[in-house]
């Protein structure tokens, strides 16, 4: 029996197919005071897993940087966008 590598389960999209190790980048200097590093992480796109580098974004008071995740679920894997959470 041939699984998919993706299905959807109530409008989330679960992957069979695990994602591979984060690539360890280097965190450059920050550009501006007030810059947050956002780290990178793998997208599902097309059929496969393509690494979407790290990069600063302004920062916002009173919150902090979640960042994207996989997590098991499902029988498979299902992406967890970064977010803001207030601190």
């Amino acid at each position: 029996m041939v699984l998919p590598a993706a299905h959807n389960v109530a409008h989330a999209q679960i992957i069979i197919v695990g994602p591979p190790e984060p690539i360890v980048e280097p965190m450059p200097v920050a550009p501006y005071s007030g810059a947050v590093w956002t780290p990178g992480y793998h997208r599902w796109q097309r059929g496969r897993y393509v690494w979407v580098g790290g990069r600063y974004v302004r920062g916002r008071p009173g919150y902090l940087w979640a960042p994207h995740r996989w997590d098991r679920e499902g029988g498979g894997w299902r992406h967890h966008p970064g977010r803001w959470e207030r601190h």
